[in-house]
């Protein structure tokens, strides 16, 4: 456990009969279940994990029938931790590469609701360990890195590649992974796929770690960059459509089209116009406008669309998922016990005193807020609306529209079933409408409450 969550651990392992040993053995103690996947190893990596469980109950072996890519082993180990109810799964090589000391720092932002997946980034700690990193692989590193932020939307990351990561029980079973990319190149495909479900990345300084020696890594620089290039121009397309058509709509799809039509016709045309010049045909004057015209509209649009696309990143990195967050369903669910009304949420009516002239009120406070909920306590109604909701802490904040503003309920998602059921706690509710403290004197009603989506 850490700070209160369950956290298990990822490990995909292919041939690492040699290192997978002392990979475990770094395992810190925070981690309350560790997951091998065994890609259809050819050596005695299994033999050497079974050795190891044997002194650690901790370790699950589990096994691939078919050699299926480093991307699915981590797939796998996600939906293992999912199914085992672990609030966090942090994922890290079996080769040893990776500083399980570190894994705390990964884990923070996600606990602290500031988001949904964490990854290292060995450039923000050059100092330590990252003058060991060959050129061979720094500079394709650096060319990746670049490709990807295009192609995902999160333009303030770096160091795609690296695969020291942790992610939130709600992001893996949110995003659909049969789609994913299973092979070499999974880190990149994953970020897509988290931005076009609109989840919340961020970078968390590591050191890197280079054991003399030890061949630990497959990847040759530049052969690979050539390999996910096509991946990562596929993974872009999609990730518009998805993003911004099927799921939400946003102008920029519009920037994107028109930037990636004009500019390359702009360019095409232009070298035609500069053969015709060489051969002495010669270019007139409103073609050559027209071809300029072209290239820095074309441009122009496209600068456009990667401002629009960084900026809705960042709005949701900073927003510590608002209410846009909440499936509609959710609201639209909420009951109060007996005397719940079925219109929905909002919907106040006039008993216990309240006149419509009070309801436009409470419906005027809150007309920049976001949907309500109508809860119903004993002895009055009151009118709330969702102020925010925690994904990781598993609460919402209800807050009164009506006289008083202080007025809350905090409802947290309950034991096994969180993410299925909210059980709130207690409401209390003066007869007055005002609220009622613990310790203060006047009546007071408590009412629970169970919602669903």
């Amino acid at each position: 456990m850490y700070r209160d969550n369950k956290v298990g651990l990822t490990i995909p392992a292919y041939n690492e009969e040699r290192l997978i040993g002392p990979t475990l053995d770094a395992v810190p103690e925070i981690i309350d279940v560790v997951y091998v996947v065994n890609d259809c190893s050819t050596d005695s990596t299994a033999d050497a994990v079974r050795q190891k469980a044997v002194g650690d109950p901790r370790i699950v072996l589990v096994d691939h029938a078919t050699n299926q890519g480093v991307g699915q082993g981590i797939i796998t180990g996600y939906r293992r931790a999912s199914e085992d109810q672990c609030d966090l799964c942090v994922v890290t090589g079996g080769d040893h590469q990776m500083p399980m000391e570190q894994i705390p720092a990964l884990l923070d932002p996600l606990i602290d609701g500031k988001a949904d997946y964490s990854k290292g980034n060995r450039f923000l700690m050059p100092d330590d360990g990252l003058d060991d990193m060959p050129w061979s692989r720094m500079l394709p590193n650096a060319m990746i890195s670049f490709m990807t932020k295009m192609a995902s939307g999160y333009y303030k990351i770096f160091d795609v590649v690296d695969g020291f990561t942790a992610i939130t029980r709600r992001a893996i079973d949110l995003v659909d992974w049969d789609s994913a990319w299973k092979g070499y190149g999974y880190p990149m495909d994953f970020l897509v796929r988290l931005n076009a479900y609109g989840l919340r990345v961020v970078d968390v300084p590591r050191r890197a770690i280079y054991l003399e020696g030890e061949r630990q890594s497959q990847i040759k620089g530049l052969r690979y960059a050539l390999k996910v290039t096509p991946m990562l121009i596929r993974d872009f397309f999609w990730r518009i459509l998805f993003r911004y058509l099927v799921r939400d709509f946003h102008p920029l799809l519009f920037f994107y089209l028109f930037g990636l039509l004009f500019l390359p016709i702009g360019v095409v045309f232009g070298g035609y116009l500069v053969y015709q010049q060489v051969e002495g045909v010669g270019v007139s004057g409103p073609r050559a406008v027209v071809c300029a015209l072209m290239v820095l509209m074309g441009l122009q649009f496209l600068l456009f669309a990667m401002l629009y696309d960084m900026e809705e990143s960042n709005a949701r990195l900073h927003s510590n998922h608002r209410i846009s967050a909440i499936p509609r369903r959710f609201v639209r669910r909420v009951r109060v016990g007996d005397g719940a009304s079925p219109r929905g949420s909002g919907y106040s009516g006039d008993g216990c005193g309240a006149s419509r002239k009070r309801d436009r009120s409470a419906r005027e406070d809150r007309r920049d807020l976001g949907p309500s909920v109508s809860l119903f306590p004993a002895c009055c109604r009151a009118t709330c609306r969702l102020r925010w909701w925690d994904s990781n802490q598993h609460s919402i904040q209800l807050v009164h529209a009506g006289s008083d503003p202080s007025l809350s309920a905090r409802f947290r998602l309950g034991g096994a079933q969180a993410g299925k059921t909210l059980r709130p706690l207690s409401l209390p509710v003066d007869d007055d409408g005002s609220r009622g403290l613990a310790g203060q004197s006047g009546p007071s009603a408590t009412h629970s409450a169970q919602c669903s989506w």
